[in-house]
């Protein structure tokens, strides 16, 4: 068996700038990617190198957990309970908003790079 660096795009496998149409690709999705050619005999498998996208990912639920916490943090320092007549209200911090809406913006950016995986 041979292992060759190779890449793969709109489901064409290449390695050394040569495509090899017979390559049975072993992946999700159909995003350009890199990865490793197999060749034994007469059989080629293309399999797909997901480190950067896990790179992506995790980079992503860190920045994700970052906001939560601040989100999190903002409350207890800043939140008016205010008494009524029908129950206590709850005011929230005038930064809450904007935390919660940069946390959702962040959440649709790692729901898309799922979407994207090799």
């Amino acid at each position: 068996m041979k292992m060759i660096e190779a890449s793969c795009e709109n489901g064409i496998v290449q390695a050394d700038d040569v495509p090899v149409s017979a390559a049975e690709i072993l992946s999700q999705g159909t995003k350009a990617s890199e990865g490793m050619l197999f060749l034994d005999d007469d059989q080629a498998t293309y399999l797909t190198s997901n480190a950067e996208d896990i790179k992506d990912i995790v980079e992503k639920l860190s920045d994700i957990l970052d906001k939560v916490s601040s989100l999190v943090a903002s409350i207890p320092n800043d939140t008016i309970f205010i008494p009524g007549t029908g129950g206590a209200s709850l005011v929230f911090p005038p930064t809450f908003a904007a935390n919660k809406a940069s946390l959702d913006s962040a959440i649709d950016e790692l729901n898309e790079m799922k979407d994207m995986l090799k």
